[in-house]
């Protein structure tokens, strides 16, 4: 209830404080009830009063005797005990936070006293002194709830302080009466309650979801109240529950077509439970609802239908109906879902052929995409789609590239997705590539005419793209040697690189190429604004693996220890991993980098860690060693037996990265692990748990 805090009632401010100090009174225990509780709350609250009597000395008790009772307490001038003088002075001022203190002793001498004088003061002609009363009677009923006919008046009371005090007490009476609750609901209701109240009657309501089942039958009743910050509240609690569908389906349409946002969002939550049993019927009122012009409902709505897959071919007929429906969301959803029955949709087509020409882009971009997920069952449609590759929406255009690469295959099909490559929007560009990559069958020889025709395009996004297909085809692509050969000089990094894999694809023209590429790779070398050349150029090598070995002593030139440039070195070392064992005859060059670790004399296990540490290249090298698999093994398990602690380290460590190939060097491993024979204990405990991890595949390395 924070959010009626600052209700502008000192009552209401007294009784939140009076309620701290409650909770801090039940917590000293039971010791501080036996010395006079009622005393000590008094004159905590300041307020002038005489002491109390002293309880009455009692006579011994014998075993056999029955124990003696308290001596009466003793009453002041006015007839009233100190306890009832200054509750009454309580409540009479106002004074909440007092009243709510002293309603919470547990001497059970006083319930009687206090009751009376609540029951007196509950018609008090002062509204504070009421909301006092009420205060102190929700303290009195949450130690122990009872249908009391002092605090129901006092609900339904015509000021709204008094209201508020009673519905603040509510919050603390578990389980809460019945009747407090329909009381809460007529007077929530009542023409004189103001919208605060109102509000903060949902707010407690909102605290006794979900519903026990004694207050179903209470909630089903208000189910069409009038009140606006009532009514969502009921829906939500309504829909928590498993309403028989005769009461729960019409009283969920009631809620969907309530104008309160929150109470439809409740609606639909009590639609989606009947989803099961009700398939039909519930999908249409969600597909509906995905129409909302209210974000929140809109979402919750498609979040239910997404619910509903995979969808069904029984859902079809709803799905076509629904294409109908006025708001342009709705009929979106629609297409969205019959797209994913793919070729079981075909007996929607014709609806969604409609919404081709629909005003609206996200409905045309959905059809779209629908009719593409048909395949070649809608080849006769191409003809209305291909119009939309140009469409001035990207959305539109994304959607018909990709619907015209998979029902139709055609040059006037191929001829868009290319020219789609060069769109400004990146999503239709990506789309487009994709969509040539998906073609079936794909790009081949039978289309050498189209990839002719674009092979010296203006645009380097079409010219790339070509080669990347050339590379696919093999030596079918043989027509496109020429071309390639000539692009390897080209003025775009990627058409470069891209012509290069289509020559290597040639096997009469891998030598040149690949002595073409070494050529600009080290042309590019040092010179900064020439390193993406360089890098691009060291990523072609890294694609062909083996292939790149005749490149070894470029590499080895890249690899010195006198190369700063880390990005380059990252590089070389990617491209003398992926050789795998053609790589070997780097090693050499690949372990003088590492320096520290098996370059003595400056070896210590502290230099290399330091070293290992302070490197950037170093994952590098090991990922590098490591990719050459078990034909490196050998060399490596040599580093094991070395008398340098560091190089020792180091060979674990490509080991572990290796992974099963490092079987071959599990004695070396075993042979570290033990005490006697490894006396650095890092390293000991490294090969443990690398043995371990290499036995146990499983086993992730740290």
């Amino acid at each position: 209830m924070s959010q009626f805090k600052d209700s502008g009632s000192s009552a209401s401010s007294k009784a939140k404080e009076g309620n701290g100090i409650l909770t801090i009174f039940l917590a000293i225990g039971g010791a501080f009830l036996g010395m006079g509780v009622a005393v000590a709350i008094f004159f905590g609250s300041g307020m002038a009063n005489p002491k109390p009597p002293a309880p009455a000395p009692t006579a011994p008790v014998s075993k056999k005797t029955e124990p003696s009772k308290t001596a009466p307490v003793k009453k002041t001038d006015n007839g009233l005990t100190n306890f009832e003088s200054s509750f009454k002075a309580a409540l009479t001022s106002g004074n909440s936070g007092t009243a709510t203190r002293m309603a919470a002793t547990k001497d059970s001498a006083w319930t009687n006293a206090f009751l009376a004088l609540c029951h007196t003061h509950a018609t008090d002609a002062k509204a504070t002194t009421r909301a006092a009363v009420a205060s102190a009677l929700g303290v009195h009923l949450a130690a122990k709830p009872s249908d009391d006919p002092d605090f129901l008046k006092l609900m339904d009371d015509a000021d709204q302080v008094v209201v508020k005090a009673c519905i603040e007490s509510l919050e603390g009476i578990k389980p809460c009466p019945v009747v407090f609750v329909r009381r809460a609901f007529a007077v929530a209701g009542k023409s004189g309650t103001s919208s605060d109240t109102q509000e903060r009657i949902a707010a407690w309501l909102r605290t006794l979801s979900p519903i026990s089942a004694n207050l179903i039958t209470l909630f089903a009743l208000e189910a069409d109240t009038k009140v606006a910050a009532i009514r969502p509240v009921v829906a939500e609690a309504l829909a928590q529950i498993t309403l028989e569908p005769k009461v729960g389906l019409p009283l969920a349409k009631k809620y969907l077509a309530d104008s309160d946002a929150k109470t439809q969002l409740a609606g639909i939550q009590l639609v989606a439970n009947y989803r099961k049993t009700q398939r039909a019927e519930v999908l249409e009122d969600l597909l509906t609802m995905a129409g909302s012009k209210t974000d929140d409902v809109r979402m919750a709505a498609v979040k239910e239908l997404d619910g509903f897959k995979p969808m069904q071919a029984a859902d079809i007929s709803v799905l076509t109906k629904s294409m109908d429906l006025p708001a342009p969301d709705a009929r979106a959803k629609a297409c969205n879902l019959l797209a994913t029955l793919k070729a079981d949709a075909l007996p929607a087509l014709p609806a969604m052929v409609k919404l081709i020409k629909d005003q609206d882009s996200k409905v045309q971009s959905e059809a779209v995409a629908a009719i593409g997920m048909l395949g070649k069952d809608a080849a006769k449609e191409a003809t209305v789609i291909r119009p939309l590759a140009t469409s001035p929406n990207a959305l539109v255009r994304a959607a018909a590239i990709v619907a015209l690469a998979r029902i139709d295959r055609d040059a006037k099909t191929i001829d868009s997705l290319f020219e789609a490559l060069t769109d400004s929007d990146s999503t239709v560009a990506k789309s487009a590539n994709s969509g040539i990559d998906s073609l079936s069958p794909p790009l081949g020889s039978s289309d050498m005419k189209v990839l002719e025709a674009r092979v010296t395009h203006k645009s380097p996004v079409i010219r790339a793209k070509v080669f990347a297909v050339a590379a696919t085809m093999g030596t079918d692509a043989k027509p496109l040697v020429s071309q390639a050969l000539k692009a390897l000089d080209d003025t775009d990094t990627n058409v470069m690189i891209q012509a290069g894999r289509a020559l290597m694809a040639q096997p009469d023209q891998q030598n040149a190429t690949l002595g073409k590429m070494q050529t600009v790779l080290m042309a590019s070398v040092g010179t900064p604004a020439k390193e993406p050349l360089a890098l691009a150029t060291l990523d072609f090598m890294a694609q062909i693996g083996p292939k790149a070995s005749p490149a070894i002593p470029n590499l080895r030139k890249l690899l010195a220890p006198g190369n700063k440039n880390k990005n380059v070195v990252l590089a070389a070392l990617n491209v003398a991993g992926k050789m795998g064992k053609e790589g070997l005859p780097l090693l050499p060059d690949i372990f003088n980098l590492v320096v520290d670790a098996v370059n003595p004399p400056n070896d210590t296990l502290e230099n290399y860690m330091a070293v290992y540490l302070k490197s950037g290249v170093n994952q590098g090298i090991v990922s590098a060693i490591a990719n050459m698999g078990a034909p490196a093994v050998p060399e490596i398990a040599k580093l094991l037996e070395r008398k340098e602690p560091g190089a020792r380290y180091f060979g674990l460590v490509v080991l572990d990265a290796m992974g099963t190939p490092a079987m071959k060097a599990m004695p070396a491993i075993e042979n570290l692990s033990k005490a006697d024979t490894e006396k650095v204990m890092l390293i000991q405990l490294t090969a443990v748990a690398v043995k371990g991890r290499l036995n146990d595949p499983m086993k992730k390395s740290p």
